[in-house]
């Protein structure tokens, strides 16, 4: 019970009866009571007793200027032991308060000096992790460096491939199409020399044909030779036509007036529906009968 009272009377000593919470900034009275200065300053402010005001505890007067710093109680509310279960720090009153009396708590120094190991092992820890971490990255940039490479000479091969390909296909073309172009005049050059050698063979046969002019004195009774000489036709009746001794009697024909030296001779004969004739003949060297 002396203990817990003991606590108490502690307790009650670092509050301030005005705001009740722990003093920060102590300030004693004539009286010998403390309140907060920034507590007291405005309770003197909102005092109609000025320039005396009564204590807020036991009414005795004072003023303003009489306030004067707590030195040993602001002693006693610092912090100078650490809870190692909230990991803060804590005064001596704090200590035997409900909430960390049951806490174990170190001196302030000492657990600094835990701490400061802890921090420096882990500060250790931490410089290792870095490292390792810029030996990867140096070793990662050296790696993409090398990739970055590869795939640099990889483009220039590809490059210089479809050049070559691209060269290669050009003269290709360019070969082909001198090859089509040298056909195409050989070709030309062909059918030139066929369509000159076919009109001379045309324009020589063409000389070859000669117009033939019929004799009517050789004709058939029954041939009806016309006015120009040149057409021949079936009579529908018999001629009376004086009995030369070329004329074909027995036979219905009848010849040309030109002869024949050499070369290859036709005639046309129309064909009536009561009679049909066909004449032909090679004659070389000889004239007609």
């Amino acid at each position: 019970m002396a203990s817990t009272s003991r606590v108490k009377e502690l307790q009650e000593a670092v509050l301030c009866s005005i705001c009740l919470a722990y003093f920060n900034d102590p300030v004693i009275l004539k009286c010998g009571h403390n309140f907060f200065r920034a507590c007291i300053t405005q309770y003197c402010k909102g005092s109609k007793t000025s320039p005396h005001y009564p204590c807020p505890q036991c009414r005795d007067p004072f003023q303003e200027g009489e306030l004067q710093p707590n030195r040993q109680l602001r002693a006693i509310e610092l912090l100078k032991l650490f809870c190692e279960v909230d990991q803060t720090l804590i005064c001596v009153v704090c200590r035997e308060s409900r909430h960390h009396k049951d806490h174990p708590v170190l001196p302030l120094k000492e657990a600094a000096l835990d701490y400061q190991e802890k921090i420096q092992s882990r500060l250790e820890s931490l410089k290792k992790e870095r490292d390792e971490i810029l030996s990867d990255k140096s070793s990662g940039e050296n790696t993409s460096q090398e990739l970055l490479e590869q795939l640099e000479t990889e483009r220039q091969k590809i490059v210089s491939e479809f050049q070559r390909l691209r060269q290669f296909l050009d003269e290709q073309e360019r070969l082909l199409l001198a090859q089509l172009e040298e056909l195409n005049k050989e070709i030309e050059k062909r059918r030139d020399e066929y369509v000159g050698k076919l009109s001379e063979e045309i324009s020589s046969f063409s000389s070859l044909i000669m117009n033939v002019t019929l004799d009517p004195d050789t004709a058939h009774p029954d041939l009806a030779v016309s006015a120009d000489r040149r057409r021949v036709r079936w009579g529908d009746t018999r001629q009376d036509l004086p009995d030369n001794p070329e004329r074909c009697d027995t036979v219905p024909c009848v010849l040309g007036c030109e002869g024949f030296t050499s070369g290859r001779h036709y005639w046309e004969v129309e064909v009536g529906v009561e009679a049909m004739g066909v004449c032909a003949g090679v004659v070389e060297g000889t004239d007609p009968p």
